[in-house]
This record gives structure tokens, sequence and C-alpha cells, in this order.
């Protein structure tokens, strides 16, 4: 299946679990079960994550699994990349192993939230010289391929072979 209409699958599904977690057919009961903010999270997350979800209602109570796809490890491949070049940056291996998509998601906003505070704080000139946070957000998250020249510039100067994916 191409990658691109595996993308946009995705994303349908993401949509469409999360129309179901939030509006639903399952008794009351089950719904008090798992809070509305965890079932926008967990959605959230898949998507995000490109996961996949395995949802049973076992004794009325629902369950939600996520689990990792051939686009979560390149997600997590790009990250590798960016720690090898920006050192605020680490895969949460531990929470990988664990799957807890959760824990993984907001370790990785700290991180890009330490690294944007961190840009921010440079003057203009080292600005100039850094890779901008969106670069950074944009290569891990993004479908594409395509590396901002910023960070295309530092994984050229660290050695670091960014081509992987293609």
């Amino acid at each position: 299946m191409d990658k691109e209409l595996r993308q946009a699958l995705s994303i349908v599904v993401g949509l469409i679990v999360l129309i179901l977690l939030l509006y639903g057919k399952y008794d009351h009961d089950e719904a008090k079960q798992i809070e509305s903010e965890e079932r926008t999270s967990l959605s959230w997350v898949a998507v995000r994550y490109s996961l996949g979800i395995h949802i049973q209602n076992t004794d009325g109570v629902l369950n939600i699994d996520l689990y990792p796809t051939e686009d979560t490890q390149i997600l997590i491949d790009k990250l590798s990349l960016i720690t090898e070049v920006v050192p605020i940056f680490e895969v949460p291996s531990k929470q990988i192993d664990e799957n807890n998509w959760v824990a993984v998601s907001e370790i990785l906003w700290d991180q890009r939230l330490e690294y944007k505070a961190f840009y921010r704080n440079l003057n203009e000139e080292l600005q100039q010289k850094s890779v901008h946070p969106d670069s950074i957000k944009w290569f891990i998250y993004s479908d594409s391929l395509y590396v901002e020249e910023d960070l295309e510039q530092l994984f050229n100067d660290q050695g670091v072979d960014y081509d992987i994916f293609k």
C-alpha cells in the first residue's frame, strides 16, 4: 500500500476512533470508566505517533491498547537521528519498550519545550547558526522525508546520514 494512502488511512482511523471514543454507543457505566480527557489523549497520541489501536469491551470494561506500526518506527528512527545532533533530545526507550505512548508523548513534548527555550535564549547571531525548533518538530513528526536546510546542515556537519529513509 502506498505510504501516503497508509498515512491518510491512519488519520481517518484515528479520527473515527476519536469520534467513537468521545461519542461512542456504549452504556453509561462504561463511559464513567474512561474519562473524556483520557480518551482524547489516547486518540491524539495514536494519531500523532501513527499507532495502531485495539479496542476491546470485556465484561463492560472498555480496554484501549495502542501499539506501534511501521510508521511509528520511522518516527522513532527520525528521533534517534535528532538525538545524535541535539543533546537535549533522548529517545524514551524505556517508555517505548513498555508501550507507554502517553509517557513517550509527554517526554518528547518536554524535550521540545526545553529546546525551544534554549533556542529563544540564544542571541540573534547564534540563532542564525542553530537549528530552529520547528525544523526538528517537522522532521520528527512529518510524513515527509524533507529536511529543512538548517537541520540538513547540522546533520552534514556532524556526519549523520539522514537519507536512510529514502
